[in-house]
Parts: C-alpha cells; structure tokens; sequence
C-alpha cells in the first residue's frame, strides 16, 4: 500500500488592509467592530497591509503578538487575542487563510477582583446607617439588584413594578435590562403608610426620579454624590455573594 499524503491548501492571498476591511464589515455592534479595529489596524501597520494573507505565519504572528501585547493586563490580552482569533476564523472560512497563525497563543486567566467590595457584615453597617431615607433607599436597591447606580437613579417612581419587585432599567449602551429586588428594599418603599410607589419623600410630583426629590433627572456628578464609592461597594458585595 502506498504512502498516503496531505494534499496542500490552496488559499486566495488576500492583502490585509482588504481582507481586515472585509471582515471588519461584518460586525454589526459598533463598540465590538471599533475594538477588533485596534488589533487589525496593529497587524496591517507592522506587517504591511499590501502584505498577504497566506503569508501569516503562526511562529511569527505569535511573536509579534506577544511583543506588542505580551506586557498588558489578561484581560486586554485575551481581547486582542480574540478579535484576531475572530478575524482569522472568517479568512479561513473564505479561503484567504490556510492553518491557524494563532496556534503558539493561548489566552490568560483573569483574576477575580474582590478587593473592593464589602463583606456582609460591612454591609449590614453600612445599610443600618442613620442617613436619609433617599440613600437608603438606594443602597438597599444597589445591594440587592447589583445594578449601577446611575440606572437606579434614572428611574422614575411609576416605572418600579413593587408587586412584583422589579424595574427595568437603562445599561450602559442603551440596552434595556429587568432588575428584581427583595424584602429590604420592598420594606423601605412604602414607608409611613404612603402608596407603594412612593420611595417616602413626600409630595412627589408626576415624573420626578428615585435619586433626588425636586428634579426631573439627577446628572452624573448627583448620582456620584448620592452613591459615591459606599454605593459601589454594597453592589460588588451582592455580585460576590
């Protein structure tokens, strides 16, 4: 019986400033296509973008890599990591790429960043501080929500659902996202005998938001002073718990 061989891949060698273009316009999120834009923009800046496709070899892209990004956190390795892995995928799906240049990478493990969020026992002291009725209120919803504050803030009083202990809220982006909070903050809402969509500041009008009485919307410097780094902490608190 004879010798069986591989036959080889035959690949269109695509320049890569064009090949970098093409895929890049398949990305429909705009955020996503502007961060895989930084490694191919890198890649066709230093090995030429006349340069091919074809010509990617895995002991070199590994070693440039490692270079330009070998010094930078885990988490923006492993983001450059794979918005080339992405863009390579596609080239070899069209025939521009034959094996994998990324082979010699693998991506790093990230750590965990518990460092700044409170233990529970912190958080109990700092949800039973004699403050304002508004900030707690809101801490009590950061605790047990684990939304942001800004998007706490930027609630209306008739959007909180409080049967069912929920609201919808703004994430960063624009995206819309349903909260749920529990029985502390179920508690804390319809207080002193007011309706149950009061936060308990009295003579609320039509419109005005959870954060500050007397304004339609809190700015970003408001929700900062409402729910400085405390209101962060009690937040990543709730994540880690």
């Amino acid at each position: 019986m004879g010798e069986v061989r591989a036959l080889p891949v035959v690949v269109q060698d695509v320049r890569l400033a064009d090949a970098a273009r093409e895929f890049l316009g398949t990305i429909a999120v705009p955020n996503t296509r502007r961060g895989y834009a930084v490694a191919l923009n890198r890649l066709c800046k230093d090995f030429g973008a006349d340069s091919g496709t074809a010509g990617l070899d895995p002991d070199r892209v590994g070693g440039w890599f490692t270079f330009v990004w070998g010094k930078v956190s885990p988490q923006t390795f492993n983001v450059r990591l794979a918005a080339l892995r992405a863009a390579f995928d596609y080239w070899r799906e069209q025939g521009w790429l034959a094996g994998d240049p990324l082979v010699r990478l693998v991506g790093r493990s990230v750590p965990r960043d518990d460092s700044r969020a409170l233990t529970r026992a912190q958080v109990t002291t700092v949800l039973g501080l004699g403050v304002a009725l508004r900030e707690r209120v809101l801490w009590q919803m950061l605790y047990e929500t684990a939304a942001r504050a800004e998007e706490v803030l930027m609630l209306d009083v008739p959007h909180l659902d409080t049967a069912n202990r929920r609201a919808v809220v703004t994430r960063k982006g624009g995206a819309k996202d349903v909260v749920v909070w529990q029985t502390g903050t179920a508690r804390l809402l319809p207080v002193s005998g007011r309706p149950p969509d009061r936060t308990g500041v009295p003579d609320r009008p039509q419109g005005q938001t959870v954060g500050r009485p007397g304004r339609r919307r809190p700015d970003y410097r408001t929700g900062q002073a409402v729910a400085p780094a405390r209101g962060r902490a009690v937040r990543r608190a709730h994540r880690r718990g």
